[in-house]
């Protein structure tokens, strides 16, 4: 079995030349408060909020807008005020401190934007973070100096970034060069932000924005479907992915299957995911509507994914046909553990054919596996042919570090069982940081016979002498 996982061809990011740019366009109509207030979520406000908000003329539903914009990322939304919340308050405030230049706060640079968004660096010119983020150099030599920001193969990024990395280069003045590529990736993180994506900014009467209250109290078409258990056709859900985003939250994504007779073609559905708190209040919440296909024996997927912070939810997943209204709903546990906790995580194994290649459309049914604008779309049941090749992937977390030397010690091992014995050899790999990639493929099924398998991942923090595994079933047919 292969030890590598191999680039994929065609995988490269979608040409999003201005994506998080400020807009020129009708900028004349914003005084200066506007102006700075869109200055300061530069990174962080997705394109279409952006036009909202460059379209709203009164200063009250700007004041609105703002409070339904920190409302969206927040885990509570009911309490949101225009201003932004703790968090965001205290980075901002750590990147004044460090990346101030003369006349430009340090939160105003594009340093300061980019940590605001991805927090720090795993390593700045080849050095560690902690080592290279100091403002107080610019002041004594006159300038900063350029720099690279690199960040590793953290959760979100580990089927994006080629080499498993993204690498962000800033010039002397603490500006980035905002190409396609990483303009893309940051969209995708910004996107993350986003945990109550019911919340809009809809208009009510005379075209004013219409209030955070009563868009809490309208609530949305995920909500209502998520509402009652609903069982006008049989679902199945299977949860896929369980990682840290980008964030620091969990990040959940999982595809639900239906199954509703009719003529096999191309359906709209309307998928929707709730986690819930243990005293049953809706913590986040995911909605999106598709355009799924309907096979001959009547089934659709779709797929849902949620940023969750760790603890234990009720999670509902549901389908609702757009055209005729049938619906089905279903609800099962869900753990998120401490992925920065003091200890060896290891995420569940994330398995899919190698990737299709197709471009992934605005409407995608599979949107939280699509990745630089291509699909790496799990198997339902894990089911794949002696046609497919096989990838693999986990994200290995809380290695104990070399006091010393700041270096972990992890040996990973991939074996792929039949009825309990080995079939192939085993695949290992070894890293030295205390959160790695542990990754197999493409690997050919040709050579494998049909039946069950069992792909199990055993995993030894070799410092702290603690051992993890995880493992996946999966059918291979003819």
């Amino acid at each position: 079995m292969s030890a590598d996982l191999k680039p994929r061809n065609g995988l490269r990011a979608c040409g999003l030349a201005l994506v998080l740019g400020a807009a020129a366009v009708a900028a004349e109509r914003l005084d200066k408060k506007a102006q700075e207030w869109l200055q300061e979520v530069r990174l962080l406000i997705l394109p279409e909020e952006e036009s909202v908000f460059r379209s709203l003329e009164e200063a009250g539903d700007r004041a609105e807008f703002s409070r339904i914009f920190w409302a969206r990322r927040s885990p509570d939304p009911r309490g949101s005020t225009a201003e932004p919340p703790e968090p965001v308050k205290k980075a901002r405030a750590r990147a004044d401190e460090l990346f101030a230049i003369p006349g430009q706060k340090g939160s105003r640079t594009g340093c300061g934007e980019v940590f605001l968004l991805l927090g720090e660096a795993d390593e700045v010119a080849g050095r560690e973070v902690r080592g290279r983020f100091d403002s107080l150099r610019s002041l004594r030599e006159g300038s900063r100096r350029p720099e690279v920001w690199i960040y590793k193969s953290r959760p979100e990024r580990v089927f994006a970034l080629p080499g498993g990395e993204l690498r962000i280069e800033f010039d002397d003045g603490c500006r980035f060069a905002e190409a396609a590529r990483v303009m893309e990736e940051l969209q995708r993180v910004a996107r993350s932000w986003v945990r109550h994506p019911e919340l809009d900014y809809a208009r009510g009467p005379g075209g004013r924005l219409r209030r955070l209250e009563d868009a809490l109290a309208a609530g949305s078409p995920g909500s209502a479907l998520l509402a009652d258990a609903r069982t006008d056709f049989a679902i199945a859900v299977e949860p896929k992915l369980l990682l840290r985003s980008q964030s620091g939250q969990g990040f959940s994504a999982g595809l639900a299957r239906g199954t509703l007779a009719g003529t096999a073609g191309t359906l709209r559905v309307l998928v929707a995911a709730q986690a819930r708190t243990p005293e049953g209040r809706p913590a986040f919440s995911f909605e999106r509507e598709v355009t799924s296909i309907r096979e001959a024996d009547g089934s659709f997927l779709a797929a849902y994914g949620l940023n969750l912070d760790p603890g234990r939810y009720e999670l509902r997943v549901g389908l609702r046909v757009v055209e005729g209204g049938q619906a089905a709903t279903s609800a099962l546990p869900l753990e998120v553990p401490r992925f920065d906790g003091a200890g060896l995580v290891v995420s569940s194994l994330f398995l899919t054919p190698e990737g299709d290649g197709k471009p992934a459309g605005g409407d995608d049914p599979f949107a939280p596996f699509v990745v630089g604008g291509r699909r790496m779309v799990p198997r339902f049941g894990n089911v794949f042919t002696s046609r497919d090749s096989l990838q693999a992937v986990a994200v290995v977390y809380g290695a104990q570090a070399d006091p010393a030397t700041g270096k972990a010690s992890v040996l990973t091992r991939y074996r792929l069982l039949k009825d309990g014995r080995p079939v192939a050899r085993d695949s290992e790999q070894r890293f030295d940081t205390p959160q790695g990639v542990a990754s197999i493929g493409p690997v050919p099924l040709a050579g494998f016979g049909a039946g069950r398998y069992v792909l199990r991942l055993e995993v030894t923090d070799e410092r702290a002498h603690k051992d993890d595994a995880q493992e996946a079933v999966l059918e291979i047919r003819e």
